[in-house]
């Protein structure tokens, strides 16, 4: 057997010929491939859900204080 090719049927007592990183190895491409998509699939539509959310709970706490200013600040027989 050749000692650069992997052998699906292997042994306990037998040695690991790679290690387990060599597994994975792909190329340059399809490295910039899944780096791209993370980026545009997942990283970028959690920062904007994210930035969503913030801006949301921004605006009802806005209008949370604004409610408490006019209450605190009642002209009586003005309709606001």
């Amino acid at each position: 057997m050749r000692a650069n090719r992997i052998t699906t049927a292997r042994t306990d007592d037998e040695p690991l010929r790679y290690a387990p990183a060599m597994v994975l190895a792909v190329s340059n491409a399809v490295k910039v491939d899944i780096g791209l998509i993370f980026t545009f699939f997942i990283l970028l539509p959690l920062l904007a859900q994210g930035l969503i959310a913030y801006g949301a709970a921004q605006a009802l706490q806005e209008k949370r204080d604004n409610d408490k200013y006019l209450e605190e600040h009642y002209i009586p027989g003005s309709e606001v």
